[in-house]
């Protein structure tokens, strides 16, 4: 029987193949393992030792996952990666790389991963990958490239477990394209598990699990929503994400509060406040009888924030009470007051505002009395507390946003809660939809549509509450750190099994 020769898959090797067993026969190229022995009596080379294993599922799962296969990785990987390696002198060998620490290892990671990178890019081709590039040249070199970019700069961090996967497959390995494929799987969800969300992550997840229109709210109050969340044992629900927006909510109202309660008694010029409720008079106001009335009602408000102090009079009979000069406190309470009252006029959209305002003098008044009263109120709070200009205008906009959010919430949660039992509580042939469609060919059939509802009835407030665990997240410790420890523990590997 003649000799006929093919490229080994494993090495790209021109072999031979030994016709008294059909297989490859061995040689030093594809088995470094073996050593030769002799000849077999059709002129074959025989070799002495054990072939070199092909990988297994377990393997290859192993790897995918940077965890050591054998005992000589375990001892590798237990030795780490040395700076400093004297054979003879074992002793200093420890001493020197213990004395250089965490930022020597690192170093000869960085040294030995740009050698492995300069040794890939000009190892030379096999014999299979030349004539895979004469015969098509394009598709090649993509697939030489992408293995270079998998194995070399994106190895440590899952590109050699992909690299791997594209092998096995392609040389039909059943068992190790599946660890690679798990192992791959298992560290995305890790990666996933583990990772914190980014702003939009998180605004997206939130409002969700709202509903859309606490999506403002929550834009306007994130990054403080976030710190309150991550002070809190645990944020699992719409209802603790509620905990979260109440929180956040009184630690504004105590920030304000110990700013401004101990100068409560302060006395505060308001002529700011009443030149802003003057600026309402317009010229036309006094060309009639019912423009006159606004300017007397507005001239009224003024006078209640004249910056003067009157005594208790009588005068003809009737009694004047006494006017006091205004405090901060005083002034405080009164912003408060008139943000509650008009806070739902305030929610509007600012036409609507403008229009509302337009018909209402006194509703004109009230707005600018409370814009005032912000501007005069709040820089005090910003000076007394040396915090930077704008501060408490910032933080007491996040709580009436905060505010409307506790509304949405409370709202939400009882919607949620209501379309959950009715959902659970309808019987599921009744969450089929029937249908009926024409054919082609004319025919018509019928078909049901719903089925997975009709198995598992949905559940609403389960997933709002997983939106809200999702925005909230701080990653899992464990998985953030297997996925952090993955690319030392790749490196410390060394190259895995092909």
């Amino acid at each position: 029987m003649g000799q006929s020769s093919v490229i080994d898959p494993k090495t790209g090797e021109m072999v031979q193949i030994d016709p008294a067993t059909g297989e490859i026969a061995q040689t030093e190229q594809n088995n470094p393992d073996l050593t030769l022995q002799g000849t077999n009596k059709a002129g074959f080379p025989v070799f002495h030792g054990t072939p070199t294993a092909d990988p297994t599922f377990g393997s290859r799962l192993a790897e995918s996952l940077g965890i050591p296969t054998s005992g000589d990785q375990t001892e590798q990987m237990g030795r780490g990666i040395q700076v400093v390696n004297a054979p003879d002198h074992p002793v200093l060998t420890k001493l020197a790389n213990a004395a250089l620490g965490p930022a020597g290892t690192a170093a000869a990671m960085v040294k030995d991963y740009g050698k492995n990178l300069y040794d890939k890019a000009v190892a030379p081709t096999t014999p299979e990958e030349q004539v895979n590039m004469q015969n098509h040249p394009i598709m090649e070199g993509a697939n030489q490239g992408l293995k270079y970019v998998l194995e070399g700069p994106l190895g440590p961090f899952g590109g050699q477990a992909a690299s791997n996967f594209a092998e096995d497959a392609g040389r039909g390995r059943l068992g190790p394209s599946a660890g690679d494929f798990l192992g791959t799987a298992a560290n995305l969800l890790m990666l996933d598990h583990g990772a914190v969300p980014t702003d939009e992550t998180s605004l997206n997840k939130l409002t969700a699990a709202a509903g859309a229109k606490g999506s403002k709210n929550i834009e306007a109050t994130l990054d403080t929503l976030k710190n309150t969340a991550s002070q809190m044992p645990t944020v699992n629900s719409v209802g603790d994400m509620l905990s979260v927006v109440k929180k956040t909510k009184d630690n504004i109202n105590a920030e304000y509060g110990n700013a401004v309660g101990p100068y409560a008694n302060l006395p505060i010029s308001t002529e700011p406040i009443q030149q802003r409720i003057l600026s309402l008079i317009t010229p036309d106001m006094e060309y009639t009888a019912e423009g006159r009335g606004e300017i007397k009602e507005i001239k009224d408000a003024a006078d209640e924030y004249a910056n003067k102090e009157i005594p208790e009079t009588s005068v003809a009979g009737v009694q004047k009470p006494e006017r006091k000069l205004w405090t901060l406190g005083a002034l405080d309470s009164k912003r408060s007051r008139l943000a509650a009252d008009l806070s739902s006029h305030n929610a509007k959209e600012p036409v609507s505002r403008y229009t509302a305002e337009r018909g209402s003098v006194k509703l004109a008044i009230d707005n600018a009395i409370l814009d005032a009263l912000r501007d005069t109120v709040y820089p005090q709070a910003d000076k007394l507390a040396a915090k930077p200009d704008g501060y408490f205008e910032n933080l007491k906009s996040q709580q009436a946003n905060l505010i409307r959010l506790e509304s949405v919430l409370n709202k939400r949660i009882d919607d949620l809660t209501g379309r959950s039992r009715e959902s659970a509580g309808t019987p599921r042939l009744s969450r089929l939809r029937p249908g009926a469609a024409v054919s082609a060919e004319g025919g018509v059939h019928g078909y049901l549509s719903e089925v997975p509802r009709a198995i598992v009835p949905p559940n609403v407030l389960k997933n709002a509450d997983k939106a809200a665990k999702a925005g909230f997240s701080s990653g899992h410790p464990v998985s953030r750190a297997i996925v952090m420890s993955y690319p030392m523990r790749a490196l410390a590997l060394g190259t895995p099994q092909q």
